[in-house]
């Protein structure tokens, strides 16, 4: 995870200002490396979530 920060950071700093192809495609790759960072954790959070909640319902059943 903080390699992908540093990685993010690295392209927040490189990517100019103006829109061409290759800004684009640099936006991309930020994109990509925010939505890898957060999948994890929000799988994590869906698990934490699921085994906390799952044992609520089940009682009122």
């Amino acid at each position: 995870m903080d390699s992908l920060c540093k990685e993010f950071d690295r392209l927040e700093r490189e990517t100019p200002t103006t829109s061409n192809e290759e800004d684009i495609r640099q936006l991309q790759l930020k994109w990509a490396l925010i939505s890898e960072s957060v999948s994890s954790l929000a799988s994590e959070l869906a698990e934490s979530l699921r085994s906390i909640i799952e044992p609520t319902v089940a009682s009122k059943l």
